[in-house]
């Protein structure tokens, strides 16, 4: 089991790296590095969102936090054991970016097969598959073999065969994808459930609009390397600053640039970065007495999609 105490990390990583080697990389001595000194924890009952732009190493952090993949150099432990122990994946539940499944089985059938390598009964395993296939809304296609789902059911199938024998920890990748909105909203609800319920949640996702509305806790990666948490929430403390402007004032774009640094102009609006609102109406203000046609004064805090942005075009440095 998992250890009791909230406070005792339930993922810890130190110093991961992992490099791809082939044929091709070996005669040039040389492999591709996938992550590079990568350290975190991740607590108990947490849901953390892994960020970042493909060839990140995304799906090599989670494939070695499921036990999948052994890392170049570096260890991690899950529930304080290797990933790839016996004691680790009991606790833990892995989703795949892309689910298969043998395609004449049945949705019942896959998951009290999964239920049986668990180590359940015949009984137990019916009463596993039952509750989780209401759990995700699959009832109604308990009987029908794979290959006739559609991707959204497939992949409300692999969140349930994570979720068989009641797992502390659960890694998913990608989970969201061919969801319809619906299923989206079902997906959210769930994981806030098992989170509240004491599971652990480590998940990667391109959606990040919907990662916000289950987390503020991200690991952001870029070129495999881990970009300070603290960097990225910081960024998002500002504000955009966004003034609409008459198509046919008269603007001095470079003179604004000078001013506002990293501002942007458009043949109707304004964006500038700033600290805090209170410095919002003195640039309005000098700005209208300059005699800048303004039509519209809004704020807004950045998005995490506005941060993930801002950094990758940073390039990741922190």
């Amino acid at each position: 089991m998992c250890h009791p105490n909230a406070t005792h990390p339930v993922i810890e990583c130190s110093q991961i790296s992992k490099v791809y080697r082939t044929s091709y990389t070996v005669l040039r001595k040389r492999g591709v590095r996938a992550l590079h000194n990568l350290s975190f924890s991740v607590s108990r009952g947490n849901i953390v969102g892994l960020i970042g732009p493909n060839g990140a190493g995304k799906s090599t952090l989670l494939g070695i936090a499921a036990g999948l993949i052994r890392p170049t150099s570096g260890h991690m432990r899950v529930c304080g054991h290797s990933p790839r122990s016996i004691v680790a994946k009991r606790e833990l539940g892995y989703m795949p970016e892309s689910p298969h499944f043998l395609s004449l089985y049945s949705a019942s059938g896959i998951l009290r097969y999964h239920a049986s390598l668990r180590g359940m009964g015949r009984r137990e395993a019916y009463d596993e598959a039952a509750e989780l296939l209401g759990e995700l809304d699959l009832t109604d296609v308990a009987d029908r073999p794979s290959y006739a789902m559609s991707h959204g059911m497939r992949q409300r199938l692999a969140l349930g065969v994570a979720l068989v024998g009641n797992p502390s920890l659960l890694i998913l990748d990608e989970p969201s994808n061919g969801l319809d909105p619906v299923g989206i909203v079902r997906l959210r609800q769930l994981l806030t459930k098992l989170a509240e319920d004491g599971k652990t949640i480590l998940v990667s996702s391109h959606r990040l609009g919907e990662l916000e509305k289950l987390t503020s806790q991200y690991i952001f990666l870029h070129r495999g390397r881990r970009i300070d948490i603290q960097h990225s929430v910081l960024a998002r403390e500002t504000i955009q600053l966004r003034i609409g402007l008459l198509r046919q004032a008269s603007i001095n774009a470079h003179a604004l640039s000078d001013r506002f640094p990293g501002c942007r102009i458009t043949d109707d609006e304004l964006t500038i970065r700033v600290k805090c609102v209170g410095e919002v109406p003195p640039i309005v203000r000098a700005l209208a007495n300059e005699g800048i046609a303004i039509t519209s004064v809004t704020t807004a805090v950045d998005s995490l999609e506005d941060v993930f942005v801002r950094v990758c075009e940073e390039g990741g440095d922190s």
